[in-house]
């Protein structure tokens, strides 16, 4: 009983591992527009003082956002908003936009996904 318990969270273990692995995008800064820069998997967001990067994936059900009125980003199936910080200012998404990893690296942006 205890040796198929051990294997099955060893396989469960590996499963985990071969699901989840990384996608990374690298921008240049320079390539980057005021306001909001729309891309497949992720908004970028620049401000003269700031820099955020955001999924472009809305929480309710996983819409692709690409668009903005005003400065909400609006999802185009069910209507649900965010602020430029990705937070919900208008439902049905139940919470905030993923906030990928990324670092900046002289001219350039790393971002990286989990996905999987």
């Amino acid at each position: 009983m205890i040796v198929g318990f051990v294997f099955a969270f060893a396989k469960l273990t590996r499963l985990n591992q071969h699901l989840t692995r990384t996608r990374t995008y690298t921008i240049d800064k320079k390539s980057l527009n005021a306001g909001y820069n729309f891309f497949e998997e992720f908004i970028v967001w620049v401000n003269a003082d700031n820099l955020k990067v955001l999924s472009s994936r809305c929480t309710h059900l996983g819409c692709r956002i690409a668009k903005a009125e005003g400065q909400e980003l609006v999802c185009p199936c069910h209507g649900s908003r965010y602020n430029n910080s990705g937070e919900p200012v208008q439902g049905p998404a139940p919470r905030k936009l993923e906030i990928p990893d990324f670092e900046i690296s002289g001219e350039k942006i790393i971002i990286t996904f989990a996905t999987g």
